[in-house]
């Protein structure tokens, strides 16, 4: 699925998985980002947790791939 925010895009995949949000005329980067957060807020909802359990595997991992600690926002 492609999702376009604000433009009618089509160079990429099948159309028919294409999905256009509109935004309002003056739209600027908020609203960008409110729209952005909200569509994948809602993707997320729909499937399993992966990032959320599996965070600590992430941080571990990243830290040995850019080779220095990274440590939990919020531990």
């Amino acid at each position: 699925m492609f999702i376009y925010l604000g433009c009618k895009g089509e160079q990429f995949g099948d159309h028919k998985h294409h999905y256009h949000v509109k935004l309002s005329k003056n739209a600027n980067y908020g609203e960008i980002l409110l729209v952005g957060y909200f569509i994948i807020g809602n993707i997320q909802k729909q499937n399993p947790s992966w990032f959320k359990d599996n965070i600590d595997k992430y941080v571990k991992k990243a830290s040995k791939l850019f080779n220095q600690e990274i440590k939990l926002i919020g531990e």
